[in-house]
């Protein structure tokens, strides 16, 4: 196996390179895979050959270089307890990598390609913790999982195939990634049953639920009830493999199963009040027993031998009604009476892996198992809750972690349903309802105030490293956990700004109608003077474009430069009058964009030729005042200082209220609930999950698909 020293990033107060030089210019991935665990999951690595390098995500050399910026080691892992994303390691495209001394995370994401099927182990101090299966692709695809990392742990990850593929880059990550999309809901329906005891996802997708009665209900392409007449109150049910259905009749005392070919027979008589139903992968079927205090409390059935064997007993488990397996064919049973989550492992030994706390007759009816996380609803009202099956770890989900809206839970059953990958959760109602979870259509859904830097911003960026680049009367660099720090441009001040290729910054100083260079040694240089009183800059394959805001906002032209400053071009936007041409930005095929930020207009430059886009208008037909722009994913970005809105305009000049209500008021919240303060400024982070915004009170935003954990 090939291992690779890697170069590695830390995104904390600031992304700090570690080894190496340059920055990770992945491709952006295409495809998301989703984890399983493969039987060997906990045992010990082997078979893996030792790694050529290894290298430490924080030693030595990052405390001599960056100890002035940010202190000592653990205080900079502390700041990156709120940032959205910790380290970024660079694996070069091999085969595996061994990355030491990794800060406390939640959550991994591996970007990687390959030929053919596989898996990827992750081993945590070279103890293998998953194999997660991989699939065919030529194209750069995600692999992500929740994991519990431990402060200074050593992590590997490494190829388990025959075949090679490309470990292109690691992501550690302080929250769990599959929880942090879950806000989108989705009413499925309403069963007309009074409750649902379990769902149910049929080997064909479907969603199925029972409720008490003779029926189960099944939603998918059409909604309809499934008669099962020799069924007399079904509580739990489970299909094997090939589809055939198994029913815990609690009121008939029966299992019954309904074969796909039709056939119906009572699998096993006289059992007292069946309740939970599992069926793990050689077929066995496990049953637990509710009410009955002289019988055991979960048994096993073998359908080809056709003999019950007694697990638990009613002291060892008291009160189970839910059950499912893992990948592993380890049982999860959870306790109406206690709120207990028990473990039965696959040589049907029991332990205890958590309890849902506050519980009281109102405990465990369901449970649902995916990526190494037990799903349950309990409590009064109910919540939904979820254990980390490797550290016995529990913690509501719903509504902690979760931004829905108001009302989505209320009236919430025990019945719960997960998807395998994690993606989708289906909870029932106690008035026969159901609902779906699911991520946000929306790769953006949630405003979280990062700071306030106490002062009017006037002009934004993203260092290199990541970091918010602040401009107006002076210039500050605020990091991704939110720390303020000053940033040095030889005692002038700038407004709009961007980097070059070699990350050289670029900076318009409106005041004394300047551009500056900031080089990548620290040298300040006056790279333009005497222009038309600048106010942002963009810089294409073609050249510097700047955007003149004119002496008392009467500028009406962007000025084209060479690298050195030189100008080439003077091109007029026909706005003679009353206007400033105030935001720049361009797309990837070298247009600009510029904003009148007296007219609204956004006007559109292809070959240094200008026509209008669009004119941003409220629903009055006010014109916007619109200062700085970005461009990101096929779409203009333009904040609003009047409207206290985020316009999104497509490349047809159709527009729409991205974020924020007329308010003036700065309170953060879901995209169309959020409030913005005089929002002038805009920006997007280098790996476009998130656009930063900026507002006349000093608040600077972070717009993304999870709310910030400040």
């Amino acid at each position: 196996m090939i291992f690779r020293q890697a170069s590695i990033y830390l995104l904390s107060t600031a992304v700090l390179l570690i080894s190496g030089c340059g920055s990770s210019n992945s491709t952006t991935p295409t495809q998301t895979t989703t984890d399983t665990l493969s039987a060997s999951s906990r045992s010990s690595l082997s078979n893996s050959s030792e790694p050529d390098e290894t290298q430490d995500l924080i030693g030595t050399r990052y405390e001599a270089e960056f100890s002035d910026l940010l202190g000592s080691s653990s205080f900079a892992i502390d700041k990156m307890a709120s940032a959205s994303k910790i380290a970024i390691v660079d694996a070069g495209e091999n085969n595996g990598i061994e990355i030491n001394n990794v800060p406390t995370s939640k959550s991994i994401r591996i970007s990687y390609t390959s030929n053919s099927i596989g898996e990827i182990s992750i081993a945590i101090n070279d103890i293998k913790i998953k194999e997660l299966a991989i699939g065919e692709s030529i194209t750069p695809t995600i692999l992500e999982t929740n994991i519990t990392i431990g402060l200074n742990d050593k992590v590997t990850v490494s190829n388990m195939g025959t075949e090679p593929i490309g470990i292109d880059y690691v992501e550690f990550y302080p929250q769990d990634v599959a929880l942090s999309y879950w806000r989108k809901t989705e009413n499925l329906g309403d069963t007309g049953q009074p409750r649902a005891d379990h769902i149910i996802i049929s080997p064909s997708g479907d969603i199925v639920s029972s409720g008490g009665l003779n029926y189960l209900y099944q939603t998918g392409a059409e909604q309809t009830a499934i008669d099962l007449d020799s069924s007399e109150g079904i509580v739990g049910f489970a299909y094997n493999p090939t589809g055939d259905l198994y029913v815990a009749d609690f009121v008939g005392n029966q299992i019954i199963k309904y074969s796909n070919t039709g056939d119906t027979h009572v699998l096993i008589s006289n059992i007292a009040n069946p309740a939970g139903l599992a069926i793990n992968s050689l077929g066995e079927i496990y049953i637990s027993q509710f009410n009955d205090s002289s019988h055991a409390s979960i048994v096993k059935y073998s359908e080809d031998s056709g003999m019950q064997q007694v697990v638990t007993t009613k002291t060892e488990t008291n009160g189970v009604i839910g059950l499912t397996f893992d990948q592993h064919d380890n049982l999860y049973a959870g306790s109406w009476n206690t709120g207990i989550i028990y473990k039965i492992d696959n040589q049907d030994t029991l332990s205890t892996i958590g309890r849902i706390p506050s519980v009281v007759n109102n405990g465990i009816n369901q449970l649902a198992y995916a990526s190494d996380y037990v799903y349950v609803t309990a409590g009064s009202p109910r919540r939904i809750y979820r254990t980390n099956t490797i550290n016995d770890e529990i913690e509501e989900i719903i509504p902690s972690l979760l931004e829905l809206p108001s009302g989505s839970l209320d009236n919430l059953g025990g019945a719960i349903a997960i998807t395998t990958d994690s993606k989708k959760l289906y909870v029932a109602k106690n008035n026969g309802e159901y609902i779906s979870l699911s991520p946000s259509d929306e790769k953006y859904s949630y405003v979280s105030t990062l700071n306030n830097v106490g002062r009017a911003v006037d002009g934004m960026g993203v260092t290199p490293a990541g970091d918010i680049l602040l401009g107006g009367n002076t210039l500050t660099r605020l990091s991704l956990s939110g720390e303020q720090m000053s940033e040095s441009l030889g005692g002038y001040s700038g407004l709009g700004m961007d980097f070059d290729s070699n990350d050289n910054l670029f900076i318009a100083n409106w005041g004394d109608r300047s551009i500056y260079k900031k080089s990548t040694n620290g040298t300040v240089e006056n790279w333009v003077s005497n222009a038309n009183y600048p106010n942002s800059v963009t810089i294409t394959d073609d050249g510097y474009y700047v955007a003149m805001c004119g002496i008392n906002f009467t500028g009406n032209n962007v000025v084209k430069y060479d690298k050195d400053g030189n100008q080439l071009k003077s091109i007029v936007i026909n706005e003679s009058t009353n206007s400033c041409i105030a935001g720049i930005t361009h797309d990837s095929n070298g247009a600009v964009y510029v904003s009148n930020w007296n007219r609204g207009t956004i006007t559109k430059i292809v070959n240094d030729e200008p026509s209008t886009l669009t004119t941003l208008t409220n629903s009055a037909g006010t014109t916007s005042n619109t200062n700085h722009i970005v461009f990101h994913g096929g779409f203009i970005y333009a904040p609003s200082s009047n409207f206290n809105q985020i316009f999104k305009i497509d490349g047809s000049g159709n527009f729409e209220v991205f974020a924020g209500t007329p308010s003036n008021i700065s309170t953060d919240g879901k995209l169309a609930d959020a409030d913005f303060t005089g929002v002038m400024n805009i920006a997007v982070s280098n790996n476009g999950d998130a656009i930063y915004t900026a507002e006349s009170n000093g608040d600077v935003k972070v717009i993304s698909s999870y709310k910030l954990p400040l």
